[in-house]
């Protein structure tokens, strides 16, 4: 076993049976581990014309080296293939302790390519690989699945991944499901398993974790740990988690500020979706992953409802996005959509998107399986997540192929004159097909977010300089005091990063891509490394690429440099965005709807405010590409840029497609 790392990636073929294993050396330099190495190994086995729900198709479960350790955050697992929602990459983070435990039984990464003839799982237990029969398993929620599984192998420390019955059904909307209500969500990576006829991946691991100099490792670990409990954030993260903030953002308008919401003023006047307060009636424990000083998820024990976990997102979008005030509503939804396996955030915005169609009057009720899908309608709402998951009616199966091809189902049954001469597409929150979380848009540094996203969506480019600004005025349970000092914190921070001092300003563009820049390369660190992307300064959580580079260092037995962990995050993003233009995407793909420019937020303290305009996000651009050594007219990384981070290879390949900007093929010695 090799230091930090199990050493092995294991290799199964699904259609043959073949199981091989690949030293993960090879790609362990120059991508770390995680989210690089599965970005490696997909630009090496995917295309352009690799069918996403095909059998030739892979998806790759990857740790990293601080997987399975005293590091914090130490089990996240990275989960990546060709997405079904975008044709582009497909890629979720999920944490629990599976990552580790695979780490445990001596491997790296899991890739499965192929499709087994009927439904199977993994189960590996330390060098005993085996794919066993899950017919039986096949129709069973998330829960029942990784209860019976565990059952079966007589082991209760058995750790699954697992997908339901959205996943089974190929709904594109499908996610992949660990033991602690976390999942790995957003461009269908539970289709692509369900796609393969694969149930779930059990691990059992019973060796360790190899270190070159404990005690120094230990001393790391330990530093990381205190700053994290040192931040300011910490102790609101640790008790109440995230209910404060996504309160405090659907008050801003951030969210829940456009898109159907226009013109909409009060939608809850009695505040009955106060989140902070839902918490403190009906809360029971905090939860969260292995080796996680923070337990940022909310377990809930609701009287007649059971239990669950709630955290982030799921918050806003089964309540504002589809105008529903009912809290135990909103518990119901949440705990089908784990059950079910199918992604909340997708769901609901998919629903919105129906409800906004029907509220227009461009659809009715005969093409929606006779659902009147009304805004928060209870009857509405469970009648389309279920269609979703289901795939039982012919609009179920529309719903669940996703914004596109509903749109296109609407287009060709409804006359052009009822949609005013424009497809239904135009009413869709998406990017590139991706379903869009609840956050506002129209945030300068929001939409550069959403349009340079490596899976079309925001959530690992982010400005959270521009949150906090925007939502400190009006924070719960804050002072006067705190607010304003929140504010001066988060503009001292955006001018002390870019130098310009209005960068903080949410309504200026100063400095907006080169905080988005430095966010993604943060975020992409933690990714690679196996751990908690909240541990860093992306929610002020203050580790630093320090943290990591001294735990590397005494875990590996060799010097790793800051320098050497930010050049990998930003090699592994060449890597994402080279595969992404194979697949086609270009500058014109990196948007947002094309109804959001130019339209301020609609209801909240920021009402009538912001309002990117195109103009502005192609000027942000322009500045997000020069920063990442992006062609400016393609959105390609540029020859230069592959060669100075020895992705020569990569360059021949995307030149010999014609696809190259400022190739000339001598200059790397062709």
């Amino acid at each position: 076993m090799s230091q930090l790392y199990g050493g092995k990636i294991l290799w199964i073929d699904l259609s043959s049976g073949a199981v091989i294993t690949k030293d993960t050396s090879g790609y362990a330099r120059n991508y770390i581990g995680g989210r690089g190495i599965n970005a490696r190994i997909m630009y090496e086995n995917v295309g352009p014309q690799t069918d996403a729900l095909g059998p030739q198709n892979i998806i790759a479960f990857g740790t990293g080296p601080l997987s399975g350790t005293l590091f914090p955050g130490c089990s996240r697992t990275d989960v990546m293939c060709k997405s079904p929602v975008t044709n582009l990459i497909a890629n979720a983070n999920v944490g629990g302790d599976w990552a580790a435990e695979l780490k445990y039984a001596g491997f790296d990464h899991v890739v499965l390519t192929g499709r087994a003839e009927h439904p199977v799982y993994l189960s590996v237990r330390n060098d005993i690989v085996e794919l066993k029969d899950a017919r039986h398993l096949w129709g069973g929620t998330t829960w029942d699945t990784q209860r019976t599984i565990k059952a079966e192998l007589s082991d209760p420390e058995v750790k699954v991944l697992c997908i339901g019955p959205a996943g089974e059904n190929m709904s594109t909307f499908a996610t992949v499901h660990s033991n602690v209500g976390n999942s790995a969500s957003r461009t269908g990576v539970g289709a692509v398993l369900g796609s393969k006829n694969v149930k779930a991946l059990a691990v059992r691991g019973t060796g360790g974790v190899a270190v070159a100099d404990p005690d120094a490792f230990f001393e790391a670990c330990v530093a990381a740990h205190d700053t994290i409990k040192g931040a300011d954030y910490y102790e609101e993260l640790a008790t109440l988690g995230v209910v404060q903030a996504e309160y405090a953002y659907v008050l801003s308008g951030i969210e829940a500020g456009s898109d159907a919401h226009d013109g909409v003023r009060d939608l809850d006047p009695q505040g009955t979706t106060d989140y902070p307060a839902f918490w403190k009636e009906y809360g029971h424990k905090r939860t969260g992953c292995m080796g996680c000083p923070v337990h940022c998820m909310e377990n809930y024990d609701v009287p007649g409802h059971g239990s669950a976990v709630m955290s982030c997102e799921l918050y806003t979008q089964l309540t504002w996005e589809v105008r529903n005030f009912d809290m135990h509503l909103l518990y119901d939804l949440v705990k089908q959509c784990m059950l079910m396996g199918i992604d909340n955030t997708s769901t609901a915005t998919m629903i919105q998107f129906v409800m906004q169609l029907y509220d227009l009057g461009i659809i009715d009720e005969s093409l929606t399986d006779g659902i009147r899908m009304e805004w928060g309608s209870k009857e509405a709402i469970h009648g389309a997540l279920n269609a979703m998951v289901l795939r039982n009616t012919e609009f179920g199966d529309v719903l669940a192929q996703g914004m596109k091809a509903t749109a296109e189902y609407f287009d060709s049954r409804v006359p052009s004159e009822r949609r005013g001469g424009t497809s239904t597409y135009e009413h869709a929150m998406q990017v590139n097909n991706n379903p869009m979380y609840g956050i506002n848009p129209r945030m300068n540094a929001m939409a550069l977010g959403y349009a340079i996203g490596r899976r079309s969506d925001c959530i690992t480019d982010l400005d959270t300089n521009q949150f906090d600004t925007i939502t400190a005025p009006i924070y719960p349970g804050w002072t006067e005091e705190h607010r304003l000092a929140e504010v001066e914190y988060n503009y001292q921070t955006a001018r002390d990063l870019t130098g310009l001092q209005n960068a903080g300003d949410p309504e200026s563009l100063e400095g907006k891509a080169q905080i988005v820049h430095d966010m993604g390369i943060h975020t992409g660190l933690s990714d690679m490394a196996g751990t908690c992307k909240w541990h860093t300064k992306w929610l002020f959580l203050d580790l630093r690429p320090e943290h990591y580079a001294k735990a590397l260092t005494a875990g590996l037995g060799r010097e790793v440099s800051e320098d050497d962990l930010l050049r990998a995050s930003l090699r592994m993003r060449h890597v994402e965005r080279a595969l992404e233009c194979k697949m086609g995407r270009r500058r014109e793909n990196d948007t947002i709807p094309a109804k959001e420019f130019g339209k301020p937020v609609s209801r909240g303290l920021w009402k009538g405010k912001l309002g990117v305009t195109r103009e502005q996000l192609e000027g942000m651009k322009d500045e997000y590409y020069t920063l990442r050594g992006w062609d400016l007219e393609t959105g390609v990384p540029t020859a230069a840029t592959l060669h100075e981070f020895g992705l020569d290879d990569i360059a021949s390949d995307l030149a010999e497609r014609g696809i190259l900007p400022g190739w000339t093929g001598e200059d790397f010695g062709r």
